[in-house]
Order: structure tokens, then sequence, then C-alpha cells
């Protein structure tokens, strides 16, 4: 599926991978506003409250760049990624990025907002530790860059988490998880 975001007089050309992926095939890719308002008129249709726009054209790329938009009601299962340098840099919205060790116990929450929030707006993961986003703002529109090339299996989803598609699971989960941010030190 193609559509077309526009903005003033500016077309942009996106393909529809799935509900949650779009991608551009433009040979030097730039996003505007245009774009990020468009993921965020389409996260909530989306089954798991999250979109992405690929800058990269493919899976086999040694460098994978997303501009990526969460809502407030999304649930990333806490994973780590094996052999993968990733980093994001927050464009606009509020969130915690929680850090864990191999229990599940919290080793660092770092509080992320847009430069204006004086929070960090910037993060780099350079090791395997498991890590999740709690998102506080109605969006949280960020750009994260991973090594490529995709293997699914360098992605390592913890087992004291619950699935994603156990939505009653994965609620209580959030919740007691906010409490636990909140008093962590």
């Amino acid at each position: 599926m193609f559509l077309y975001v526009e903005r003033g007089r500016w077309m942009k050309h996106l393909e529809s991978v799935n509900m949650e992926v779009y991608v551009t095939r433009e040979r030097i890719c730039s996003i505007s506003g245009a774009e990020i308002d468009f993921l965020k008129d389409k996260v909530s249709q989306t089954e798991r409250k999250r979109i992405r726009l690929c800058a990269h054209k493919h899976l086999e790329d040694k460098l994978h760049e997303m501009f990526i938009v969460l809502s407030k009601e999304t649930y990333i299962r806490p994973h780590k990624h094996v052999n993968r340098i990733e980093s994001l840099h927050v464009i606009e919205g509020r969130a915690r990025a929680v850090f864990f060790d191999e229990m599940g116990s919290i080793i660092q929450v770092i509080p992320l907002g847009d430069l204006s929030s004086e929070l960090q707006f910037y993060c780099r993961i350079d090791e395997a530790v498991y890590h999740t986003i709690l998102v506080d703002s109605e969006y949280f529109v960020f750009h994260e860059s991973v090594e490529g090339p995709f293997c699914k299996s360098n992605t390592v989803f913890s087992a004291w988490a619950p699935d994603e598609s156990d939505c009653m699971l994965h609620q209580e989960y959030i919740c007691n998880l906010n409490k636990a941010v909140h008093s962590f030190r």
C-alpha cells in the first residue's frame, strides 16, 4: 500500500509494510513534522499502540534508523539486544527508560524528554541489558538507531515479564513496574 503525506506543497511517498511499519523509498530520506503527525494519527489504530517509519531501505542494511511513535497505552516487553548497539534521540514527549538485571530487578531509570524538557534527550545502550520504555505523555516520539542487519534471534525477551499478547497480565505488570520505578533510588 502506498500513501502520500501532505504538508503544504510537499508530498512524501510512504509504503505500508503492516499496520505498525511504514518505509520511505526515497533515495535521500528526509523527515518533517508531517510524517510525525501522520504516525501520531495512525498509532491509535494499531493493536500494540506503536508505529514506526523506517528510514533504512532493507533488513540487511548495516544501520537501521526508525522514527517511532509510542502511545501512553503501549507495553514493550523488557528485552535486550545481543551484539547490537542501540540509541534513541527524543523528538517529542516524555517517558522513562527502565533497565533491569537478569532477574528483573531495576538497575537504572532514565527520565527522557525533548531538549526543552531539561530531561535526558539521548540514550545509548552499548551492551545487552534488559530494558523497556514507560510512556508518560500522550505520545512519545523518538529517533532510534540500531546496528543491522536485522536478525530476530538478536532480541531476547525477558522470562520474568508477561508476553505482549496477554493484555491483563501486562497491564498489571505496568502498574507494578510504575510503582517500583517511583520508589527506585
